[in-house]
C-alpha cells in the first residue's frame, strides 16, 4: 500500500508541476490540450480536470493524501482484527475486532480486551503450532510485542485524528487530545518505529495538522501491530485449518515425489514449506511427521 500512495503521489506531483509550466507559457491555457498532452499513452485513464487540480497549493494536494493514509490504514486493520478475531473466537469470551484494537487493561461490555483473553488461558491451541512455527516468529517480532501497548496507544491517536477530520471538520476533538496525552508516553521511535512524529500535539478545538510523512508512519505503525499479534496468536486450531488448507493448495500446484532417500525427502520438505507454503518450522522432522499423520504430504 505504501508504494503505491508514493507512486500515485509522484504522479500527480509530475502532473501538477508539468501542467502548471505549460499553462504559464500561454495566457488562455488550453487546458484539455495539455492534459491530453501529459496524459498521452496511459492506459485505461479516465479524464482528469487539470485546470482544478492545478488551481490548488500543492499543501492542499497533500492534505488530501494524509486523510487517504488515515482512512485507509484504520480501515485495513479494522479489517485484519476483524479476520483475527475468527482466528482467535473462543467460546465464552467476546472476541471481536474491537479486541485488538485497544491496550491491554481496557474493558467493555461488547468486547474481550486481547490481555483479558490472554490471562483466560482459554484459547484452544495446535501443539505443532506451537513448538514448531510460533518460536521464530515470538523471537523476530519480539520488539514489537514488547511495545504492543505503546503501539496500539499511538494506533487510537492515529484514529482519534482521523475521526477528527472526518466527523469534526477538522478540528481536534477531546477524544484526540486524550489520545495524544496517552501515546506520547512513549515516543513512536522508542516503540521500535524508524523515527517520532514531527507534528505537534493537537490543541482543543483547533483545526489537526499531520504532514505527509507523518501519516505514513500510521502504515509502519499497523504493521508492527499485524507483527505482534499474528505471532502471538499464531498457534490457534483455526490458524492450523487455514495452515492446512494452504498446504494443501501448494501441494496441488507442487506435487511432492513419490519416493526419495531421506536427505532429498528433508530437503523438499523445508523447501516446500519455505516457498511455496511461506511456512518456517523449527523441526523438519517433525514437520514431515505431521505432514504425514495429516494426510498432507507423504513421500516414502
Amino acid at each position: 500500500m505504501t508504494s503505491f500512495i508514493w507512486a500515485s503521489y509522484a504522479g500527480l506531483w509530475s502532473i501538477y508541476k508539468s501542467g502548471t509550466e505549460l499553462a504559464g507559457l500561454s495566457s488562455i491555457p488550453e487546458w484539455k490540450k495539455i492534459a491530453n498532452h501529459l496524459t498521452s499513452g496511459i492506459p485505461d485513464q479516465g479524464g482528469i480536470d487539470l485546470k482544478v487540480i492545478t488551481s490548488k497549493p500543492w499543501s492542499n494536494h497533500q492534505a488530501t493524501y494524509t486523510n487517504f493514509i488515515l482512512t485507509q490504514g484504520a480501515i485495513l486493520y479494522e479489517e485484519w482484527t476483524g479476520r483475527l478475531a475468527e482466528s482467535t473466537a473462543t467460546t465464552g469470551k467476546k472476541v471481536k475486532a474491537e479486541t485488538y484494537q485497544f491496550p491491554s487493561g481496557t474493558t467493555s461490555n461488547k468486547y474481550i480486551n486481547w490481555s483479558a483473553l490472554d490471562s483466560s488461558g482459554a484459547i484452544a491451541t495446535s501443539p505443532f503450532l506451537v513448538s514448531e512455527v510460533q518460536p521464530k516468529l515470538l523471537t523476530a517480532h519480539a520488539k514489537n510485542i514488547t511495545n504492543l501497548d505503546a503501539l496500539l496507544k499511538w494506533y487510537r491517536y492515529f484514529k482519534e485524528l482521523r475521526n477528527s477530520i472526518a466527523h469534526h471538520g477538522g478540528e481536534a476533538s477531546q477524544r484526540a487530545i486524550d489520545a495524544y496525552i496517552a501515546a506520547s508516553a512513549v515516543t513512536l521511535g522508542s516503540a521500535g518505529m524508524s523515527r517520532d512524529l514531527t507534528s505537534s500535539a493537537p490543541v482543543l478545538g483547533k483545526q489537526v495538522y499531520i504532514p505527509l510523512a507523518d501519516a505514513v508512519l500510521f502504515l509502519g505503525l499497523i504493521q508492527r501491530l499485524a507483527f505482534a499479534f499474528d505471532a502471538k496468536y499464531c498457534t490457534t486450531n483455526h490458524a492450523e485449518v487455514d495452515i492446512k488448507a494452504r498446504i494443501q493448495f501448494a501441494a496441488k500446484k507442487n506435487p511432492p515425489p513419490i519416493e526419495a532417500t531421506a536427505q532429498k525427502k528433508q530437503a523438499w520438505i523445508k523447501n516446500f514449506l519455505n516457498h511455496k507454503a511461506n511456512i518456517t518450522v523449527a523441526s523438519i522432522h517433525n514437520a514431515e511427521h505431521w505432514l504425514k499423520t495429516n494426510g498432507l504430504v507423504n513421500i516414502r
